[in-house]
């Protein structure tokens, strides 16, 4: 069953880089808050990258600051404060005076509730008829409502209990009171769906409101709550809050449609949330919950603010509030009115207010609408594939710059969408995409890598030296262990006479005899960097060229072959001290395209080569039988080897199973021989020019010149014999000098 799964679903990287994608997805669907909370600390760094921007001139805030503590007194301060500045703002023109305060409360002095508690206690109905005309006259509130009346550009803001922690103590009457106070405050026109109490909107369960005299001398009033976001940062407004059925615009909006002419709020509930929000003709981008984020500018005091206490003292010109909005709040430590948004944890409730407006006012919106999701799930899943893609098949330093310019990439758009055109594309997902696809397939890629190592090694350390293993470690991209045709050279070693040496010696002697023999041997291939495909008794067969190919391996076959030669001089000394037997060996060397690759079944295999070429290699080192030489190679491998060894043309024989015939070679060495060696090559040559041409009292002149410069060259004698026979029977008149082997 494992296996039929395997086979079905093999992994790879691609896969893998698929599976994490997937993953992803079905996160971003799920949301969890961690994520979410990432995205907002990410989106509060977008704002740090851009940097602050200048807001416009429309809207200047009046600071209930420490300034104006420290000569006022504590907060709150006499109504009739209040009003002066009311009636100063009025005076230099202001267009409108928003308040980001609530006068909920009646304010009257101890010293005053004192008097009149004393005027009552008296009796005296005329007295107290006075003492009531005198309190109109001195009462702040009526005070502040007078001017707030003859302003007529107030707004008052309000805020509504979003929990129902300790309401459960106010009596119903009260809250029936207070409800209706509210009504006059909601949205002058309004669609609401039949289901629209289903929809999570920010709902209210009590108004917290001002004073009836206020509401009554006010033009608007607009609540002033502001939620921050699960991790304390204020990111959005909320455009609508529900309370009782009912929907009620922030401070923000009633100021600003006094500011453009009274203009009608309107807001369109459906079954799936707040389709839309408009003052006037201009539709505000708010997602399903009415919320609408706020593009913030800078740090605090970003907006003018000038203290309370030095407009009423006449000390700002009166320019600085002509035809514009002024918001009047608290901008104190103290004053619990400080907030945290992207540029601080101390930036004032109002001066939020203010940003809001400005964003409207000049259309500087954030957008996050409902279809950008399906951009951000198309780059998950494109970053996604396209790493799954491409990793698998790169190096690690590539695939580290490929992983950073993904990332960096789509930071570097995603901050211009939020710069130039206030797209919020979240960055947290398709990044995670990124990174988790690049970090699970490199972690798949050095799993498999080092799997694969192994397994390479397990293959190859008997075959090949240390050092060749390493390198196909580190180019095993080159490497196609299955099979393939490519063009190689093999080496065939074999002792000669071993059958008769094996008769004559006790197994275990026998066995040390080879062991010493076949050790150095082995080195020598290693050494020049061939591959040992087998030992066959006494015989070596080896490979050069594979497994990585290395373009000069019939050099390294031909120095393989002249080191094994020499290590057997060096052999044979040893074994003379010894008195053990003396041997020779012959090597036969072919080049040319051969099959290479695993050979056998799935418990047990080689490495091997087979082919023609491969046959060919073996029926060379046969060779050296006849031709009384040690190493034979094809006249493939001589076109290879070019001029860096000393050789001499032996023949064209057409070997035993073959058709074409073959020019062999004696490889004498890499260095010049001796001047007789160089005499008896030059003889040969010529005699073997005149064998050819069928001169065969020349041909035999000169082999035996060639034979007196070299006493053991038996592929003389070879050749004289072959002369001697042919003059008695000569060959056919088209003979083309072949020599047809009938060994193998």
């Amino acid at each position: 069953m494992k296996k039929k799964i395997k086979l079905i679903l093999p992994f790879s990287g691609f896969k893998v880089g698929f599976i994490v994608t997937l993953l992803i997805v079905i996160i971003y669907f799920l949301s969890p808050t961690f994520f979410e909370l990432f995205e907002l600390k990410l989106l509060d760094l977008r704002f740090i990258s851009r940097g602050s921007i200048f807001p416009g001139n429309e809207t200047v805030i009046v600071a209930i600051d420490e300034k104006s503590l420290d000569f006022l007194g504590r907060w709150p301060w006499s109504r009739e404060k209040i009003a002066a500045l009311v009636d100063l703002l009025s005076m230099m023109g202001a267009k409108v005076i928003a308040f980001d305060i609530i006068f909920s409360e009646k304010q009257v002095s101890e010293e005053f509730k004192r008097l009149k508690r004393k005027a009552s206690s008296l009796k005296d109905k005329r007295f107290m008829q006075k003492f009531l005309e005198y309190e109109k006259k001195i009462d702040e509130d009526l005070i502040l409502a007078s001017s707030m009346k003859k302003a007529k550009n107030v707004v008052l803001g309000y805020f509504f209990h979003l929990s129902s922690k300790g309401l459960k103590y106010i009596p119903e009457k009260k809250l029936k009171e207070k409800f209706k106070e509210a009504l006059p405050f909601e949205y002058s026109l309004s669609y609401v769906a039949k289901d629209a109490n289903k929809i999570p909107l920010t709902s209210a369960y009590l108004i917290e409101n001002n004073l009836k005299v206020y509401n009554e001398s006010a033009t608007h009033a607009g609540f002033f709550n502001i939620i921050p976001d699960i991790d304390g940062n204020v990111r959005w407004l909320p455009m609508v809050i529900r309370y009782k059925d009912h929907f009620f615009p922030p401070l923000s909006l009633q100021a600003l449609r006094i500011y453009i002419d009274s203009l009608p709020l309107f807001i369109k509930i459906v079954n799936f949330g707040v389709e839309k929000i408009k003052i006037g003709k201009e539709e505000l981008p708010v997602d399903e919950m009415g919320r609408f984020l706020i593009n913030f500018y800078g740090p605090s005091k970003t907006f003018p603010h000038y203290s309370f206490v030095d407009v009423i003292n006449k000390k700002i010109k009166p320019e600085m509030f002509k035809n514009k909005i002024v918001l009047v709040g608290a901008t104190a430590v103290g004053l619990s009115d400080l907030r945290a948004t992207p540029f601080g944890s101390a930036f004032p409730g109002v001066e939020i207010h203010a940003t809001v407006i400005d964003n409207i006012l000049h259309k500087r919106f954030l957008f996050h609408p409902q279809w950008i999701k399906s951009l951000e799930l198309l780059a998950i899943i494109l970053f996604g594939l396209s790493l799954a893609l491409i990793l698998p098949k790169t190096k690690a330093f590539w695939a580290s710059i490929i992983g950073t310019i993904f990332i960096f990439g789509y930071f570097f758009i995603n901050q211009i969408l939020f710069n130039r055109w206030g797209i919020w594309l979240n960055l947290t997902y398709p990044l995670f995409s990124c990174l988790s696809v690049y970090v699970a397939v490199v972690i798949f890629k050095y799993m498999t890598e080092e799997r694969e190592k192994k397994r390479i090694k397990g293959i190859f350390q008997h075959y090949v030296a240390p050092s060749v293993v390493d390198e196909i470690l580190r180019r095993k991209e080159e490497l196609k262990i299955g099979g393939e045709r490519r063009e190689l050279s093999v080496l065939f070693s074999d002792i000669r006479g071993f059958t008769e040496i094996s008769e004559n010696m006790h197994p275990v002697h026998l066995t040390s005899f080879l062991n010493k023999y076949l050790t150095p041997m082995t080195e020598i291939v290693f050494k020049h960097e061939g591959t040992l495909d087998k030992y066959m008794g006494d015989a070596i067969m080896a490979i050069f060229g594979a497994p990585i190919y290395k373009s000069d391996h019939a050099k390294k076959a031909c120095l393989a072959a002249l080191d094994m030669i020499k290590t057997l001089k060096e052999l044979k000394k040893e074994w003379e001290r010894k008195g053990m037997p003396i041997v020779n060996i012959g090597i036969g060397i072919n080049s040319g395209l051969m099959a290479v690759g695993n050979l056998g079944s799935s418990i047990l295999f080689d490495y091997t080569v087979m082919g023609d070429n491969v046959n060919l290699g073996s029926r060379l080192e046969g060779l050296n039988k006849e031709y009384g030489t040690n190493i034979i190679i094809s006249e493939y491998t001589y076109k290879l080897i070019g001029n860096n060894f000393y050789l001499r043309e032996l023949d064209l024989v057409r070997v035993k199973g073959k058709k074409k015939p073959v020019r062999i070679y004696e490889l004498i060495g890499d260095n010049k021989p001796s001047s007789a060696v160089m005499r008896s090559i030059t003889f040969f040559e010529q005699a073997l020019k005149a064998y050819r041409e069928m001169k065969w009292e020349d041909a035999i002149y000169l082999f035996e010149q060639a034979k007196s410069e070299n006493s053991k060259d038996k592929a003389s004698e070879l050749f004289i014999l072959r002369c001697k026979l042919y003059k008695d029977s000569p060959p056919p008149a088209d003979w083309d000098g072949i020599f047809i082997m009938t060994k193998k």
